[in-house]
């Protein structure tokens, strides 16, 4: 049985990507995260729409391909058991 928690990351940046991979493993790489990167829309819907099942999906407020509110949307529809994470830059 697959004990794993599966994250959706819906993002584009690297950067965010391996701070996300950091905060959710810990220093442990045995731990029991999973993650997925979707950095495109092609990416995204893949994701979303495969066997996979994901318990959190983590979304970039800032997407070049996307509004948030729409992947939101689709999250919510393809994926209504998931927790949804909005990343924000208050800058």
């Amino acid at each position: 049985m697959d004990t794993k928690t599966n994250v959706l990351f819906v993002s584009a940046s690297d950067a965010d990507s391996t701070v996300l991979r950091t905060l959710l493993a810990g220093a442990d790489s045995a731990s029991g995260v999973r993650m997925v990167t979707a950095p495109s829309a092609d990416a995204f819907y893949e994701a979303i729409h495969s066997e996979q099942t994901y318990q959190l999906v983590v979304v970039d407020e800032h997407q070049p391909w996307s509004d948030w509110r729409t992947i939101v949307a689709a999250c919510s529809k393809g994926r209504s058991e998931m927790l949804q994470v909005l990343l924000i830059d208050e800058a």
